[in-house]
């Protein structure tokens, strides 16, 4: 019998290692699956933002297009106007609000929205805090121009003056904003500059928040306690009892701009040109013989006093009142010496004025020899304050064509229009009464009748309908204007179901059909602020 050599029993450790190294591979398997899926997702996330930046990317370029161009998307009051009617681009959901973005096979891939922040004059501003419209930089004032906006301010003290009426304002802020843009002084200011390790700029500013150097202008003071710009009071921005307070931001700018251009784009017509007969031609064509003859002779002999025509010794005068002007042949303007010529300093002073020519015989002859009938004329202006409506008629084409200006580029003005009324009430020589008056007789923003927004075109609506004196509009002329051309926006890219949202806030400079971002800022990291997506629904698949 054989015996059988018992075997061996085979271990179960190779099993166990092999079990080991393929748990192992799995770990690792799952874990590079974890890291790819997260890398993956990652990517999605990152080209979902840059999706949505070039979203609003479009909607600034969209903004830029429909403001250089605003005829293609009716926000003009005129077919042949290059100026968009601020009014007509204040709260416009249908033309800025969810504008789709597609790509180029025609799918949708995103929207923008052009959001603004309500003005304080708003009536909606206490239920909706944001609207889809453009802010309009005219309706503030202009730090950089302040200085220059009044030629016979050489000292900086009515500009002080004027800044220092403001809200949150005192005296010696204002002072120290003029000191910095120009040199002033105040020795605190210098003390406190020097203590900083810096000193006044004495130039120009570059940005609004450069005003957070100066003596005495917070951030809190300056941006308010809106701190992420959404227009909205969040819960953790109350600190006015339940106002929202937009800061001094309201009411500076440094980014407005004004052409002397027309409605058209065309130079504006200087009414003091040297060509005589050139100046005429040019009057007559678009205002008629009666007030061209006028305002000729109103350059030939200028503005007459309050006083009674000069008798001759030894004679009789009899004065005769034409409403009107000479024609060219009485202007002598071939021979007319210009350099004798009177220039209006104003358009506003053709208003109510009068005109003595040099006083002639009754034959016809010069009168200067003693004895005899002297007939002396007075040429009354066509342009009356008791007749709204020939300035209605002629005032609007006098403002839109002619100029008493030189310069292509004008001192940036404030948008009688547009102006908050805590700006408007800082006029020189403004009454309670004029500030009631005009935001009376100015609709309310983004509540007016487009078929009525052509008569707010000129400043000649503040005497017509807002019954202002002509002596207020001369002395206001070289501060308030009726056009706008640089605009300040936030841009909104979106998706339409959740996704990120990426918001860009930009200045634009129309710039005569050429436009061009005077700022460009990314404030995505103050959050979402705006509701326009979404969020994501929670699928069953999901769970």
């Amino acid at each position: 019998m054989m015996l059988r050599t018992p075997q061996r029993r085979r271990s179960g450790v190779i099993l166990l290692a092999v079990l080991i190294v393929i748990a192992l591979l799995m770990l690792i398997g799952y874990k590079y699956f974890n890291l790819m899926n997260a890398e993956l997702e990652g990517a999605v996330a990152a080209n979902k933002i840059i999706q949505a930046r070039r979203l609003a990317d479009s909607g600034l370029h969209y903004a830029q297009f429909v403001l250089a161009y605003p005829e293609t998307a009716g926000l003009t009051t005129e077919a042949s106007s290059r100026f968009a009617a601020p009014f007509l681009a204040y709260d416009n959901a249908d033309l800025f609000h969810q504008r789709p973005v597609v790509d180029a096979a025609g799918n949708i891939v995103g929207y923008f929205s052009l959001v603004s922040p309500r003005t304080a004059d708003d009536p909606y501003v206490t239920q909706f805090g944001y609207r889809f419209g453009v802010e309009d930089e005219s309706s503030k004032i202009n730090l950089n121009w302040l200085l220059r906006l009044n030629r016979q301010d050489s000292s900086g003290e009515r500009a002080r003056d004027l800044i220092a009426r403001l809200p949150y304002m005192s005296t010696e802020l204002a002072m120290s904003i003029t000191n910095w843009l120009q040199s002033g002084s105040d020795a605190g200011d210098a003390m406190y500059y020097a203590a900083m390790g810096y000193g006044p700029k004495y130039g120009p500013l570059e940005s609004l928040e450069e005003l957070l150097y100066i003596r005495g202008i917070t951030p809190r003071l300056l941006l308010g306690n809106d701190r992420n710009r959404n227009g909205v009071l969040d819960p953790d921005e109350d600190d006015a009892g339940g106002l929202i307070d937009p800061g001094l931001a309201q009411y500076f700018t440094v980014y407005s701009r004004e052409l002397n251009v027309d409605s058209t784009g065309q130079p504006r017509l200087n009414i003091n040109d040297s060509n005589l007969q050139t100046a005429y031609d040019q009057l007559t064509a678009y205002l008629g013989p009666d007030l061209a003859g006028f305002i000729m002779a109103y350059r030939r002999w200028g503005p007459r006093q309050a006083r009674s025509p000069r008798t001759p010794p030894g004679g009789s005068t009899t004065i005769e009142i034409i409403e009107g002007g000479p024609d060219s042949a009485d202007l002598d303007l071939g021979g007319a010496d210009s350099s004798s010529m009177v220039a209006v300093s104003s358009l506003w002073s053709l208003v109510d004025a009068q005109v003595q020519a040099p006083p002639t015989s009754a034959s016809g002859s010069g009168g200067g020899g003693s004895g005899g009938q002297q007939v002396t004329t007075i040429y009354r202006s066509p342009l009356q304050s008791s007749k709204p409506e020939v300035l209605q008629q002629y005032l609007p084409i006098l403002f839109d064509k002619f100029t008493t200006d030189e310069r292509y580029e004008l001192p940036a003005r404030i948008n009688i229009n547009t102006a908050p009324a805590d700006v408007v009430q800082v006029l020189p020589g403004i009454t309670t009464a004029d500030v009631q008056k005009i935001l009376a007789a100015r609709p309310a923003p983004g509540a007016i009748d487009p078929s009525q927004a052509a008569s707010f075109n000129s400043p000649a609506w503040l005497m017509i309908q807002a019954q202002v004196s002509a002596a207020s509009m001369r002395q206001w002329e070289p501060y308030i204007t009726t056009r706008s051309q640089v605009y300040r926006v936030q841009a909104v890219g979106y998706f339409e179901v959740g996704g990120p949202m990426v918001r860009l806030e930009a200045v634009i400079d129309v710039n005569a059909g050429r436009p061009r971002l005077l700022y460009w800022r990314d404030i995505s990291e103050l959050g979402r602020g705006y509701p326009f997506s979404q969020p994501k629904p929670i699928l069953l698949q999901d769970k």
